[in-house]
């Protein structure tokens, strides 16, 4: 299984990995390990972790939404402003390029 060519590896879990086009980048494709399928994520700017098959794309400043890409169930759209400052910190820890 290889990186799509101008891909860049964004995160990856026991199901596939995430790429992000280098120079469009807001084209993110899931790629499956199993059958090496893709899934052309809706344009926008999402982050992958290591060790998991969920990605996060950030709506707005205090909205969300997961998309569990194991399964393929419809995107969850979570709200953090009920978690008074800490969403700075979510913010920070989700969107941080270091």
């Amino acid at each position: 299984m290889r990186v799509p060519e101008k891909g860049l590896l964004r995160g990856g879990g026991p199901s596939g990995f995430l790429t992000v086009h280098e120079q469009v980048r807001d084209r993110f494709i899931w790629i499956r390990y199993a059958d090496g399928g893709t899934v052309e994520l809706p344009a926008g700017t999402y982050r992958g972790f290591v060790g998991s098959d969920v990605v996060v794309k950030q709506n707005g400043p205090i909205s969300y939404e997961l998309r569990d890409m194991a399964t393929g169930a419809a995107p969850v759209a979570t709200d953090i402003s009920s978690l008074g400052p800490a969403p700075d910190l979510l913010r920070a820890a989700l969107w941080s390029d270091a």
